[in-house]
Order: structure tokens, then C-alpha cells, then sequence
């Protein structure tokens, strides 16, 4: 099965399209996604719009946090770290703007550097001691802590994943 991007658009909520999914693969249409193909990189590619942005205030205002762009989730259910892993990674792996960094060439002429793919570890901190509102306060406390830390375009990945549990679940 190749969905077009009609089919996307027709059934605009995912519970529909994995029924039509579905429906489809019993009706022995096999589910095809092709792959993301990775373009080799032979040469140094341009900075988007976007980066080129980010660049920008990097040199006008350096260590700044000014594009950071904090989040967090709150898990209430059962959490397989192993699987939270997994997504993670096939993220990593899939999206190559995940692992790009911004190198320049004569401190003017900026461009992209895409990491190859390397399983990503990230933080765990176990917090199941503290009570709820202490445990809220860590959070908060940890948010406003991360949205003041800049990211350092030429050496860092330009997101950050930690996991601050508060059970064991």
C-alpha cells in the first residue's frame, strides 16, 4: 500500500487513516512507507534560512538562548525506557537536521556538518524519594534552568532529551 498525500488529507485524523490502513491490508494490499534515503554528502552544504538565522544571532549575540525552545512531557502511564529509547534513536536516525551542526570556513562562510548516525544515551535521573510538589519543583527548577543554557552551534546537537522520573514505572 503507497499512500498518497490525497489519502493523507482525507483522513486528516490518524484513528481513520490507521483504519484505512488497515482496511487495506486485509484486503491484501501490502503497507509499503518507502524509505528516507540519505544523500551522500560530498560537499558542504548551505546553511537553510532558518540556520542561517540561528547563525546569525551566534555571532551578534553568542551564548545566548534566545531560539531555544523548551519542552517537557509528563508521562502519567507505564514508561519502557528501552522503547522511549528505540523512538528516540529512529528519530535521530531518520531526521539528519538531528545530528547537524553549523561549521564555518574563513569565520564568515557558514555550513552544514550532518553527524553520521550514533545511537543517542540520554540522561536518566531518578527522583521516586521526592514527594509530588518537591518532585514539581525539580521540574520547574530543571525547565528554567535549560531554557537559559545556550547550545553551542559549532559543537553541540541542537536539541537536548533528559528523563526526570519521579516512580519506577
Amino acid at each position: 500500500l503507497t499512500l498518497s498525500l490525497k489519502t493523507i488529507f482525507d483522513y486528516p485524523v490518524l484513528s481513520a487513516l490507521a483504519g484505512h490502513i488497515r482496511k487495506c491490508q486485509q484486503d491484501n494490499q501490502q503497507a509499503v512507507f518507502p524509505d528516507v534515503v540519505s544523500v551522500e554528502r560530498t560537499i558542504n552544504q548551505p546553511l537553510s534560512y532558518a540556520q542561517q538565522r540561528f547563525w546569525f544571532v551566534e555571532k551578534f549575540a553568542p551564548d545566548t538562548a534566545v531560539y531555544n525552545i523548551p519542552f517537557a512531557f509528563k508521562i502519567t502511564s507505564n514508561l519502557t525506557l528501552t522503547v522511549l529509547r528505540q523512538a528516540i534513536n529512529d528519530l535521530v536516525r531518520r531526521h539528519e537536521v538531528l545530528r547537524t551542526r553549523i561549521q564555518e570556513r574563513n569565520s564568515n562562510t557558514p555550513f552544514q556538518v550532518v553527524s553520521a548516525y550514533d545511537p543517542e544515551e540520554f540522561v536518566v535521573e531518578n527522583y521516586a524519594a521526592l514527594n509530588d510538589a518537591e518532585f514539581n519543583r525539580k521540574v520547574q527548577d530543571y525547565v528554567a534552568q535549560e531554557v537559559k543554557k545556550p547550545i553551542a552551534l559549532t559543537e553541540e546537537k541542537l536539541w537536548r532529551v533528559k528523563l526526570l522520573k519521579h516512580s519506577d514505572d
